[in-house]
């Protein structure tokens, strides 16, 4: 089943801007995702599918993906992504060396920043700071709307634990672009590692009414657990619970 470009670009636009049950209904008119063809189509449905509560069928259609078109760097990312969570970083670095020569010859601007960012964080988990500093700078290097980079950026000074610097690239990222999921969540476990909690539960509390992000609902419900508001945690579950239960 082919997915109209303009019907990809619509449901690419609410997904960027958070509100994820929306870009599904939208979706849902194409068709079922797992009839989706061509890459770009399918990668988009892998993306929008592991933020409803499916990380199966999100793993699925990145790996089929990026088996059914090896020459396409956006498949080849989320996948490497996928790699890095379920191998863990040794098996990552081989993915991402095997295959730099194809992303940086066909990929993006926007592909090859995430690309080298991913390759940065690889290394950042092997604790090579030295490379991954000089992999996340070329990541920055490419012009590009969103704040991905910066987000890298903050997870790889948390990594070196310079956590007061992390704190303060998150912000500028979410100054970019409020309310953007990674960099709410990313920020929000930083300022509760840094015991401020009522920071924490006020930029949560806040994108859980702004986006519709299941991610988001579940960090609320685990940090108001923490400081004993169990009936605002439960609410803060269920609604993430629902969620994933409409993408689902």
């Amino acid at each position: 089943m082919n997915v109209p470009e303009s019907r990809l670009e619509e449901i690419r636009a609410l997904y960027t801007d958070g509100l994820n049950l929306q870009a599904h209904a939208k979706a849902l008119e194409a068709g079922p995702y797992r009839e989706w063809e061509g890459a770009s189509a399918r990668v988009l449905a892998g993306r929008l599918i592991a933020h409803l509560g499916a990380p199966r069928l999100a793993f699925a259609m990145k790996q089929s993906t990026a088996k059914r078109h090896p020459d396409h760097p956006e498949a080849l990312y989320y996948y490497a992504c996928e790699v890095l969570t379920r191998c863990g970083p040794w098996s990552t670095i081989r993915y991402i060396e095997d295959r730099m020569r194809t992303v940086d010859g066909r990929g993006s601007d926007d592909v090859r920043s995430s690309w080298y960012a991913l390759y940065a964080e690889t290394l950042g988990r092997l604790r090579d700071f030295a490379s991954a500093w000089e992999w996340q700078e070329r990541a920055e290097r490419f012009p590009r709307l969103d704040p991905w980079p910066l987000v890298c950026r903050a997870h790889l000074l948390e990594m070196e634990d310079r956590r007061p610097e992390a704190i303060e690239v998150a912000r500028e990222a979410l100054k970019s672009r409020p309310f953007y999921r990674p960099a709410t969540t990313l920020l929000a476990g930083l300022l509760a590692d840094a015991d401020r909690i009522d920071e924490a539960l006020e930029l949560l509390r806040e994108a859980d009414r702004r986006i519709e992000s299941n991610t988001v609902a579940a960090q609320l419900g685990y940090l108001l657990s923490e400081v004993q508001r169990h009936d605002e945690a439960r609410a803060a579950w269920e609604r993430g619970r629902q969620r994933q239960r409409a993408g689902g």
